[in-house]
């Protein structure tokens, strides 16, 4: 097999990036040089996650063969295209492939998405959580944990937020109460942290309640002292099944979900 140039079309949504280095992975063990652009704001990605046989650049910057990647993004796929030297593989668009529109048939919108970028590029989600790994930063999370002076203290964390600032930005509706003597803490999104400088608070908080979002498939590679409730995205109108079938099956771990 000739080996080509494979375009990853998935910028944001940094769970949906996370659950999807497999899928990189994949098209990199095939033999072709994977290029993966994502949006500014996880310019540093390569810094935070080891993965094998890609990294990530920038969408803002100069990257090989970025023309070629701009055209491909223009023309709107929603399928797999496999041309001369490139292969571009829009994952942000599974929904609308054949292969998310069949799932969605047979089974609810979030696993058309979700499980579609697997389904349209022919293979499964299985072990997602082995492709990549966690590159801790101590200085920063141990920086931040003095900060929120959380040491030798019972807290709960708190997470409201989705979405990928500064585009795109939302909050739970959702009313959650802290029990007392617990402290509460709630994450915040700050230009001097990361999500992943938050691992720590992560690990040794003794409750969590988080909106369902990127969170998820860090806590999917952590030990965590409690088993986190996760909320769905103001879809309060839809069934548990709906809501959270499709996030179960990707799931090692143990969680308390709530519509």
């Amino acid at each position: 097999m000739t080996s080509k140039t494979c375009f990853i079309e998935q910028t944001c949504g940094l769970g949906d990036i996370l659950l999807s280095c497999k899928i990189g992975n994949y098209f990199a063990q095939l033999g072709h040089e994977v290029i993966w652009p994502v949006e500014p704001i996880y310019r540093d990605l390569s810094k935070r996650i080891h993965t094998t046989g890609f990294n990530f650049v920038c969408i803002e910057d100069d990257f090989k063969f970025k023309a070629h990647y701009l055209k491909f993004v223009g023309m709107q796929l929603s399928e797999i295209a496999d041309v001369p030297n490139f292969i571009h593989v829009p994952l942000r668009r599974s929904f609308q492939s054949k292969a998310g529109q069949k799932l969605n048939k047979v089974d609810t919108h979030d696993a058309a998405n979700m499980h579609g970028k697997f389904e349209m590029c022919g293979i499964n989600y299985n072990n997602w959580q082995n492709y990549f790994e966690l590159i801790r930063d101590s200085e920063k999370e141990n920086k931040l944990y003095k900060e929120l002076n959380l040491e030798n203290k019972r807290y709960h964390l708190v997470n409201k937020n989705f979405g990928t600032p500064p585009r795109w930005k939302e909050t739970l509706n959702k009313k959650i109460t802290t029990v007392f003597p617990e402290i509460r803490v709630d994450m915040y999104m700050d230009l001097r942290y990361s999500v992943f400088d938050w691992l720590k608070v992560f690990e040794n908080a003794c409750r969590i309640d988080t909106v369902s979002t990127s969170t998820f498939y860090l806590f999917e590679k952590l030990e965590l002292d409690c088993i986190p409730t996760i909320y769905s995205r103001n879809n309060s109108d839809r069934t548990y099944t709906e809501n959270f079938s499709w996030i179960e099956r990707l799931a090692k771990k143990q969680y308390l979900f709530i519509s």
